[in-house]
Order: C-alpha cells, then sequence, then structure tokens
C-alpha cells in the first residue's frame, strides 16, 4: 500500500501503489489536497501509481446540449451480484436530469439536480442515484449512482443505459463518468468509452509524480503495458508524469513461508517503486528540494524514443526514466536555500544559458539564489551579470534611464554610490545593493526585458519556494437543507458521508 524509501532521519519519499476510481479526478478532493499540503515542504515526495484501468474501459466522456437526450451504455456481466458504482462528474454551471434504463427497456428516473431517488426495477434490482449540486470539493455537479441485485440474486446482465437529458448547458455540457473496480466490473461501451483519464486517485492531485508502465521483460519490450492508465486529468492537467519498468518484476515475496521467496508481478505498482528509489537518490544529493524541483529534474531528463513517441503526451508522460541524468540534474548540496554560498559557478551556469531568452521558468530555477545570497561571494556571480544586464554591465545600475539596465531597475539601487565596483552583479562590500533584489530574483525587473514599468517589490527572506502559489479552489461552503426533489436544490442525506466515496481496501492495489 504505502512504502517509504529511505532511513530515520533521511527526507521521506512515499510510494503509493493502490487508488480509487472515484472522485473529480481534478486534484479537488480533500485527500488530494492533503496531500498537496504536505508536499509545500522540502525534502518530502509523493509517488502514486498511475493506475491498471487503460484497457478496463471504466470511463466514459462526452457532451450534452440543453433540450437534448444522451444514452451512456454499459455492459453488466453475467453473474454479477456485488453492487457496482458509477462516479459521473459535470460542470457547476449545467444542469441534467439523470434517468436509468435497464437491459429490457425499463427506464426509471428522471432524478433531478438536488435530490436522491431509489429506483426500483421490474427485475428486483435496485438502482440508487444521489445528483449533487455545488460539490463542496469545485463547485461541479455530481451524479454517484449504486446498481444492486435487490432481493434478485444478480444484477441484470446486458447493456444498461445512463440517460442524461440536458436542462440548460451553458458550460458546454460535458460530463466524465467512471466505474468503480470489480471484479466483476461493468464496461462502458462505445460511443463515450474511452481510455483517457484513467489515472486513478490521487494520481490526479496536483503535485503527486505519477507513473505508468514501461515495458521492459517478456512480450512488447520498450512499449506501454496496455493496462497502463492514461492521462490526462479531468481539468486538463499533463498525466502521468514519466513511465518506468513496471512489467513481469521479481522482488522479494513478504509472506513465503516454505515458498519461493521471491515473486513477478505486474502493473504500475511495480513501476511506481522504481521512482521512489530515484527520488531517494536525488535526497541523497540534495535534501532540501521541493516536490516540484524533483518532478522538473525527472521530466527534463527523461528518453524519448520511437515507442514513446513526441512527448509530453496522455500515454508515457515527459517519456521513460533515466535515472542517472535525473540525479546529475540536482544542483550539488551547497546549492540550496539555506546554504549562505548559493551563487556557485554551476548555477550560474545553468541560468546564464536561459536567461537571455526571458523563459519565466528561469524565475524558478533562479529564485532561491537572490533571496540568500551574500556580498562576499562576488567572485562567484561574474557569469550572470553580463547576461542580466546587457549590453552595459559595468553599469548595473545606472544614474540614468536606458544606459544598459532596464530604466524600472533603478529602484532597485537609486544611486550608483549605492553599488560600488558592481560589474558582476555580485558586490564584494557590505552595504552595496540589497541582498533580496540583485542578481536572478525572479520579481526584479532586470531578469525579464519585457517589464520595463513599475518598481520593483523585492520578496522577504526566506519566503522563496520556487512554487507558483496554489489557487482557491470555489465551493467552499457546506451543504444545508434536506431536498429530495427539485432541480438547484441541495441536500443533507444522514446516510451518505459528507465528503465523497473513497473507501479503500486492500483490493484496489494498482496492479494487475
Amino acid at each position: 500500500m504505502f512504502r517509504r524509501a529511505g532511513t530515520l532521519n533521511k527526507p521521506p519519499v512515499v510510494n503509493m501503489s493502490l487508488g480509487d476510481n472515484l472522485g473529480p479526478h481534478d486534484g479537488t478532493s480533500l485527500l488530494e489536497r492533503g496531500i498537496d499540503n504536505l508536499l509545500s515542504t522540502p525534502g518530502r515526495a509523493f509517488v502514486k501509481s498511475a493506475g491498471n484501468a487503460g484497457a478496463d474501459d471504466i470511463h466514459a466522456q462526452g457532451t450534452d446540449a440543453t433540450g437534448a437526450t444522451v444514452d451512456v451504455l454499459f455492459n453488466q456481466p453475467i453473474g454479477n451480484n456485488t453492487p457496482d458504482q458509477i462516479d459521473l462528474w459535470y460542470r457547476g454551471s449545467d444542469t441534467f436530469r439523470v434517468s436509468i434504463v435497464d437491459p429490457a427497456g425499463n427506464a426509471r428516473g428522471p432524478v433531478n439536480v438536488g435530490a436522491v431517488a431509489t429506483l426500483n426495477f421490474p427485475g428486483r434490482n435496485i438502482v440508487r442515484v444521489d445528483h449533487r449540486n455545488n460539490e463542496s470539493f469545485n463547485g461541479d455537479k455530481r451524479v454517484f449512482i449504486t446498481i444492486q441485485p435487490g432481493s434478485a440474486a444478480t444484477i441484470a446482465a446486458g447493456n444498461w443505459r445512463l440517460r442524461l437529458t440536458g436542462v440548460a448547458c451553458p458550460g458546454g455540457g460535458r460530463f466524465d463518468a467512471w466505474i468503480q473496480r470489480g471484479p466483476p466490473i461493468p464496461r462502458f461501451l462505445g460511443p463515450h468509452v474511452d481510455s483517457v483519464r484513467t489515472i486513478s486517485t490521487p494520481g490526479t492531485a496536483r503535485k503527486v509524480i505519477t507513473v505508468a508502465n514501461d515495458i521492459t521483460r517478456g512480450n512488447g519490450v520498450g512499449s506501454l503495458a496496455s493496462s497502463s492508465s492514461r492521462g490526462p486529468t479531468r481539468d486538463g492537467r499533463q498525466a502521468p508524469t514519466l513511465a518506468d519498468p513496471g512489467q513481469s518484476i521479481i522482488s522479494a515475496r513478504g509472506h513465503f513461508g516454505s515458498a519461493d521467496p521471491y515473486m513477478e508481478m505486474s502493473g504500475t505498482s511495480m513501476a511506481a517503486p522504481h521512482i521512489a528509489g530515484t527520488i531517494a537518490l536525488l535526497f541523497q544529493k540534495n535534501r532540501n528540494r521541493m516536490q516540484e524541483q524533483l518532478r522538473q529534474c525527472l521530466e527534463s531528463t527523461a528518453r524519448m524514443d520511437a515507442q514513446t513517441g513526441p512527448v509530453p503526451n496522455t500515454a508515457w508522460g515527459a517519456g521513460k526514466l533515466d535515472s542517472n541524468a535525473a540525479v546529475n540534474c540536482v544542483p550539488s548540496p551547497g546549492i540550496t536555500p539555506s546554504s549562505p554560498v548559493v551563487c556557485q559557478r554551476s548555477v550560474v551556469v545553468v541560468c546564464s544559458s536561459r536567461i537571455a531568452a526571458c523563459r519565466p521558468s528561469v524565475a524558478t530555477l533562479c529564485q532561491t539564489v537572490a533571496v540568500t545570497r551574500q556580498p562576499s561571494v562576488a567572485t562567484l556571480c561574474q557569469p550572470s551579470a553580463a547576461i542580466l544586464c546587457q549590453p552595459s554591465v559595468a553599469t548595473l545600475c545606472p544614474t540614468t534611464p536606458g544606459q544598459g539596465c532596464l530604466a524600472s531597475a533603478i529602484t532597485q539601487c537609486p544611486t550608483l554610490a549605492a553599488c560600488p565596483s558592481a560589474v558582476d552583479g555580485c558586490p564584494s562590500t557590505p552595504g552595496g545593493c540589497q541582498v533580496s533584489i540583485a542578481g536572478c530574483m525572479p520579481t526584479v525587473t532586470v531578469i525579464n526585458p519585457t517589464v520595463v514599468a513599475g518598481p520593483v517589490v523585492a520578496r522577504p527572506t526566506g519566503t522563496s519556494t520556487g512554487l507558483p502559489p496554489q489557487p482557491a479552489l470555489p465551493g467552499t461552503a457546506g451543504r444545508t437543507g434536506a431536498v429530495t426533489e427539485g432541480e438547484g436544490g441541495e441536500r443533507a442525506t444522514p446516510e451518505l458521508p459528507p465528503e465523497g466515496y473513497f473507501e479503500y481496501d486492500e483490493g484496489w492495489f494498482d496492479q494487475s
């Protein structure tokens, strides 16, 4: 279930090899938001298997329109005597009515937004439809369906229909639905079945590193396992992160007694630990890396070949893991937010080769350099100064606008006397340019020549993380009012968990 790479007093690397097909798949569930919050601290990493639903037909997607009706077909296998769940999500600005049609053509419903209905079918099967309005996760609407045998021995085999009628669809009427895993498991049918967006939660969290299954043993070496779940996330973010060996992996058996102490297994649960082990090596080199910095190294060094095709894509992510290149990508241990010597030449080389292009990604790479650098290490900063202040590096802070540095840079060092001999951007004497705004600080205008107006506000020392701020999530208000019928109403049902259906058990491991 969970594995941790490393030892005590070392940065933790958590590997999670289980998942759930339920939830919004957009990173807004409580579990995913909680994991993201834990990853806001350096020295922590979380790796998740992408899942093995790529060929299981558990996802359907499509669009509805105002006044139109769409039937989403799914097939129930013969002899299924266990309840099945379908979780459908659509935009909060749209409104559907939901009906269920059994294989014999018996229709029950519709169930309006805000209603919870128990639908009884002639074959004695029971279907419960919970049509939620303004989910607290994300403000979207959710239709949670439970199909039970009822008093019958099994659920009626054959093709069922989830019927969606568009009441008002100003948001485009897009919907996504997932079937929770069995066995036995129903399968969506055409035309709405699709293998994309099949990564299991919490693999759709914003910061989690998700791993696909690359075949390195047996048939199809070099290709992606057909079972490996695909991205993107429901909100359109790139996923999975990258791929690693997960087919026919041999490792130690947990409990073997007199049996063979080794066993062979396949699936993304076998691929993810390879990434977790690589991250342990990255932490061994530099324990203060953030999760997003680890991801950047893994993605930027991943290999592309004929099997992956152009990357990134929704099957391979950034490509195949290259552990050695990923380790080499991590800066040396001296280049950390807590180190007093952060303008080392190795950092300057990374920055100077990209700053001239003024790419936004440079800000993330250089952010901590400006916050913690010391004026006493002036000789180490020389290569970057020419890039930051081209073409007049001798006048980093000119007294007249337009002489080399941008006009707005004058607000950083109002007079030439404040920056004596600041040719290299790192004054050699205390009292020169402010430490927090000289050099590679992303909020300093001189880094990006396209921004020339307004004073520069320096980020306070110690607040730099190198990560973009997390946007606020809509719909955080609690549910009020018990509504059993009607559109647009919200309801509270005592027997339902207030925050959704995330119930894990050991049968949900992401392994084939």
